[in-house]
C-alpha cells in the first residue's frame, strides 16, 4: 500500500472539503527492504496514481484507522478515474464494473454531472432516513 496526500479541488460528498488536504492509500507502491533493497508492487489493471496528475476519486474513510483521517478507494480501485488531457474519463481500474465502464472514455463533464446526482441522492435519503 502506498499512502498519498492530495488536495481536492471539489469534493461533492461526505466530510471532506475543497483544497483541505487528504490522505489516501492505495494498493501497490515501492517498499524498502531491511538489506537496503527494494520491492515494486504492481497491482493488476491499476497503474497507481502518478505526481501532478488529475483524478476522480471515490473514497471511504479506512475502518479501523488509529489516525482516523485516511481514505482508501471506494469499490477497490473502481474508484479511481484519471482525467485526461482530452477531458475525458480513464478508469484506473478493472472496468469490469458499472461505474468504470459506463464512464470510460466519456467526458469529465459527464462523470462530475452524475457524481453531483448521486451525491444529492445520497444526501435526500440520508435526510429522509433521519426524521
Amino acid at each position: 500500500m502506498t499512502d498519498h496526500e492530495l488536495q481536492p479541488a471539489e469534493v461533492y460528498y461526505g466530510s471532506g472539503h475543497s483544497g483541505e488536504l487528504v490522505r489516501i492509500r492505495v494498493p501497490g507502491g515501492q517498499l524498502q527492504l531491511d538489506d537496503g533493497s527494494t520491492a515494486v508492487v504492481s497491482v493488476t489493471d491499476f497503474p497507481g496514481l502518478r505526481i501532478g496528475g488529475e483524478y476522480g476519486l471515490f473514497l471511504s474513510r479506512i475502518s479501523g484507522d488509529v489516525q482516523g483521517d485516511r481514505y482508501q478507494l471506494a469499490w477497490g480501485t473502481q474508484g479511481a478515474f484519471e482525467l485526461t488531457s482530452r477531458r475525458t474519463v480513464m478508469p484506473l481500474g478493472s472496468v469490469v464494473a458499472p461505474i468504470p465502464r459506463r464512464f470510460a472514455n466519456e467526458s469529465i463533464a459527464d462523470l462530475v454531472t452524475a457524481t453531483k446526482t448521486a451525491a444529492e441522492t445520497a444526501r435526500r435519503l440520508r435526510g429522509k432516513r433521519q426524521h
